[in-house]
């Protein structure tokens, strides 16, 4: 990742280039030990006790004062972030190594984040630069300064900022009502992850759940479809000193049913809290507008249950990386929601 990040330096204008030096290893992440860091908080993903104590060094000629690789990276593609904050203006480069038919879709982030991620919307950091490195694609934009939030309380108040803006934002912006296509193996692909996963009392039962699949999974009714970000967790929202909140790493952004976002951050909230606001702000929303179409409260059970149903890929990266008990909080968290919202 320190030699790509080399070439792309070389590559945009909106980089410095480096010069020979020594980057301190610790963990996923490596620092430059002659780069002093900025008095601003960066954004921290939760570092561990193994990113923090030097393990090694490695020669480069990054200008980066520090460089992070993603949690989730695998063996097809590997994420990083590198920080530049000797600058007028410091910036961020985010990086992904994949293989060839593994990249990023750059096109559909760059147009999602001019449709959604306006100042007056789901404020995105000022993008300065984009373009490709043999097999790296990358992004350079504005360094936000700031915090992802910790504590349930943060979690609470900034969950409920973001589910109000995004409500906000499906409501200026051209939705249609589309049917999604959806796989024929659904059905069959969820009761696997129900034989694989323990049952918990309070869990919806497997008839319960494919029951639901065939009724709002496999039928062809339409939904409030747009632009989206694709991945509105916590670890991807930022409030800098002012208070101002930035959503950042567009890389999953697309067209398709908006209530992904909102049932994105539903799940990422504490408690039940999330699920009830987006229920009460449901009721004369552009999501609810469809002649013929869902309810929210189905849209978002409907997407919880293609999520679970999806969950092969996940399990996979979770043993790639020991994280199963990260899969297994995943499934609870999903099946948990699920109950609620088939009760109601």
């Amino acid at each position: 990742m320190l030699a790509v990040l080399a070439r792309i330096e070389r590559k945009s204008p909106a980089l410095p280039v480096g010069l020979p030096t020594v980057m301190e290893v610790s963990g996923r992440q490596a620092v430059n030990p002659a780069i002093p860091p900025p008095e601003l908080p960066i954004p921290d993903e939760g570092a561990g006790r193994g990113d923090r104590e030097v393990t090694g060094t490695e020669p480069s000629t990054t200008a980066a004062g520090l460089v992070r690789l993603a949690k989730f990276s695998t063996p097809t593609q590997t994420r990083a972030t590198a920080f530049y904050w000797r600058l007028d203006h410091p910036v961020v480069v985010r990086v992904t190594i994949a293989r060839p038919g593994r990249q990023p879709r750059r096109r559909a982030a760059l147009t999602a984040r001019a449709r959604i991620g306006l100042p007056h919307l789901m404020r995105a950091p000022e993008l300065l630069d984009h373009g490709r490195t043999l097999q790296a694609a990358y992004v350079v934009e504005q360094l936000v300064f700031g915090a992802h939030p910790r504590s349930v309380p943060d979690k609470q108040q900034l969950g409920e900022e973001v589910i109000d803006t995004l409500f906000e934002t499906f409501g200026q912006i051209d939705l249609r009502a589309a049917s999604e296509k959806t796989h024929p193996a659904t059905q069959e692909r969820l009761g696997r992850l129900l034989r694989l996963v323990p049952f918990v009392e309070g869990w919806p039962t497997e008839s319960d759940l494919l029951s639901a699949v065939a009724r709002l999974v496999d039928a062809k009714r339409p939904l409030p479809t747009g632009w989206t970000h694709g991945d509105v967790v916590f670890s991807n929202l930022i409030r800098d000193p002012h208070g101002v909140v930035y959503l950042i790493d567009w890389e999953n952004a697309g067209v398709r049913p908006v209530v992904a976002d909102l049932a994105k951050v539903a799940a990422a909230m504490p408690g039940t809290s999330g699920l009830e606001r987006v229920l009460a702000r449901g009721p004369g929303s552009a999501l609810e507008a469809a002649q013929g179409g869902m309810m929210l409260a189905e849209q978002l059970t409907r997407y919880y249950l293609q999520e679970l149903s999806w969950w092969e890929p996940k399990y996979r990266r979770a043993q790639q990386t020991d994280r199963m008990p990260t899969f297994e909080a995943w499934v609870r968290r999903r099946m948990e929601l699920t109950a609620i919202l088939l009760a109601a």
